[in-house]
């Protein structure tokens, strides 16, 4: 489902916080055979989410 994901930005600077810095990522879902429904992609962007912030202590902004 997740086709390709590109880091395209790398931030850091006092608006962040020393020992931070903020990532933007883009993230293309297709399926092979099929149109995806929006609930698929918010269920696996919720999962991402999740990973991250457990994981990495990832602070997300939409």
């Amino acid at each position: 489902m997740i086709k390709k994901v590109t880091l395209f930005d790398i931030f850091k600077g006092k608006q962040i916080g020393d020992g931070y810095k903020s990532l933007a990522y883009s993230v293309v879902f297709q399926a092979e055979d099929r149109t995806l429904i929006d609930q698929e992609v918010e269920n696996t962007y919720k999962k991402i989410r999740e990973k991250l912030i457990a994981k990495f202590n990832a602070k997300i902004r939409e």
